[in-house]
């Protein structure tokens, strides 16, 4: 009885101190990932055996944790550049013939903006983009741009008047906007027609990007042109890889007509 009695007691002092650990599992991750649908949601990790963050600029991963979940929103641009356009919905590939890209169809790198729709109309986010020959051009903005909400776009390039949307635009995962389709897609119609009547196109003159137009553009083509300057040149107004009397025909009718940006007030 009694050797029966003591091994209870053993066995209730083992269960005791089995109960009584304190664990703390954990999993270091590199990676993770969100899906949510219907109302529930579910996130994942991968295991790992260290920890560290790395960063490239704005990137930045922790290696070791999950990732948080981010969701980015993706506008895809229809844009031509005034200058640039040789018909048909083609525009010179200024950035392949120049030596810049060797892809066939890059027309030239443009600045898309989102601003935010309220006055006054604040940078919220700005990312570069590569323009193709037929005005297709794609941007990815990261989690400063909030999903389903309203912004102006503003698209920038080198040598022409920055244009806006004619009005806030919703972003969503994935927008399309045009503003080829109708010189009414950009604020106050700021657009030209191209010589084909076929789209609408940036302004194409402003070299030295003050918004305008003028006499002080001429100042900047007029060296460049007499001294027959080629490449990738901010001069060149038509993207043809040289800076002449083809680009003066471009940039003369709108100087003449005081063409300068047409932006939302403040």
């Amino acid at each position: 009885m009694k050797k029966l009695i003591l091994t209870l007691v053993i066995v209730l002092v083992q269960q005791f101190s089995v109960n009584s650990q304190s664990l703390s599992p954990h999993v270091l991750a590199t990676a993770g990932g969100y899906f949510a649908a219907g109302g529930s949601s579910l996130s994942w990790t991968m295991g790992e055996t260290f920890n560290t963050t790395l960063q490239n600029g704005g990137v930045i991963l922790t290696q070791g944790q999950q990732q948080p979940y981010v969701q980015l929103t993706i506008l895809n641009l229809k844009v031509f550049i005034e200058g640039y356009y040789i018909g048909g919905g083609l525009m010179n590939n200024c950035l392949n013939i120049t030596g810049v890209s060797i892809g066939p169809l890059d027309a030239d790198t443009v600045e898309i903006s989102a601003m935010d729709a309220a006055p006054p109309h604040n940078l919220v986010e700005a990312q570069l983009g590569i323009l193709k020959t037929n005005g297709d051009v794609t941007v990815t903005f990261g989690p400063l741009v909030i999903p389903n909400t309203s912004y102006y776009i503003k698209v920038n390039h080198r040598n022409s008047v920055e244009t806006w949307s004619a009005n806030p635009v919703i972003l969503t995962a994935s927008t399309m906007y045009s503003f080829a389709s109708s010189a009414s897609q950009a604020y106050a119609s700021n657009q030209a027609t191209t010589f084909d009547a076929l789209y609408a196109a940036m302004y194409s003159g402003d070299i030295n990007q003050d918004g305008a137009i003028d006499g002080s553009d001429f100042l900047e083509f007029d060296p460049a042109s007499q001294a027959g300057a080629g490449g990738y040149e901010v001069a060149d107004v038509n993207g043809d890889g040289a800076v002449d009397g083809s680009d003066f025909l471009v940039f003369d009718p709108n100087s003449q007509n005081g063409v300068g940006a047409a932006v939302p007030l403040p």
